[in-house]
């Protein structure tokens, strides 16, 4: 159906089943082995990921929107908007999401007393339209803003339950220490892989966006400079889950770190290797297809977690 590829709602999947791992298999037993509990129940924590659900929608409709005439060249099969879907009803939708994600968060935040909370869904509304509009098409800052909110969509349920992490820390840092750390872990990867594919993409969709003159990465510095930039975004990750790797283990079932090496370092490895050889749209789109499993392995991760 033409409206759930507008709003990909695969990807909107994982996005409610990453914040719902990270609630209720890494916060939760931690909080309730204490006798604590979060400060968003589950009704309310339910809501909250439809918030960023609804968000993480109105982001792909904007950026369908603006980026129709590169769509035409980079991915004429796919192309949704003016094809199954016209313009105006995409910005009608558009505009429903945008109204419904802020009314939910106003009745949230009031429901709760986390008043500050309202604040959130503007901001990253706007961002995500900027984004969309203007610094998706420079060098790299379009690339770290869409990591930093791929990250935020672990880091959401740390800020939306900072008082009972501190509670727990205070209480029993044998159970808080793991709890933030794997929340901390996640977003550090979530930011590294989203980098490293968001970078790929802008090599497999150069023609397009060299079209309606974008300047993106491989544009301005060249496919081979982008290419080292996106190796160093993948080495950085591999460091990272090399490095923490020791303490990842204590938190997991001995089968389950499997996942950490043959899941993860592993299709990482492979994909660097492919991208030493790649200069054509299909094995730039293979690359980016391996890192959004790695991504994908990486909350599955999180299913094992014992704490």
């Amino acid at each position: 159906m033409a409206f759930f590829r507008l709003i990909r709602l695969p990807n909107l999947l994982i996005v409610a089943l990453t914040q719902g791992v990270l609630y209720q298999y890494v916060l939760l037993p931690a909080l309730h082995s204490n006798g604590l509990s979060p400060q968003l129940n589950e009704k309310a924590m339910m809501l909250y990921i439809l918030v960023t659900v609804i968000l993480t929608a109105t982001g792909y409709i904007i950026n369908d929107l603006i980026d129709i005439q590169a769509d035409q060249i980079n991915k004429p099969h796919k192309i949704i908007i003016t094809r199954s879907i016209s313009i105006k009803s995409a910005q009608w939708l558009y505009l429903f999401f945008g109204l419904i994600g802020f009314f939910l968060t106003v009745y949230l935040g009031l429901s709760v007393g986390r008043a500050p909370l309202i604040s959130i869904y503007p901001l990253a509304f706007l961002l995500l339209y900027f984004y969309s509009a203007k610094w998706k098409n420079l060098p790299l800052i379009g690339n770290l803003l869409i990591s930093t909110f791929c990250a935020g969509v672990a880091g959401a349920i740390w800020l939306a339950e900072q008082e009972s992490l501190l509670n727990l820390q205070n209480i029993d840092p044998n159970r808080g220490t793991p709890v933030q750390f794997l929340l901390i872990w996640y977003m550090v990867f979530a930011f590294f892989s989203t980098l490293y594919r968001e970078i790929v993409k802008d090599m497999e969709d150069i023609h397009g966006d060299k079209a309606i003159g974008a300047r993106t990465a491989p544009i301005v510095w060249g496919i081979t400079k982008s290419k080292w930039v996106a190796a160093g975004a993948g080495g950085i990750l591999i460091i990272f889950l090399v490095i923490q790797s020791a303490q990842i283990f204590s938190y997991f079932p001995l089968w389950a770190t499997y996942v950490l090496w043959l899941g993860l370092v592993l299709p990482i490895i492979i994909s660097l290797y492919l991208l030493i050889f790649a200069y054509e749209n299909v094995q730039f789109r293979r690359i980016s297809t391996i890192i959004k499993c790695i991504m994908l392995n990486g909350i599955i991760l999180l299913f094992f977690a014992q704490l």
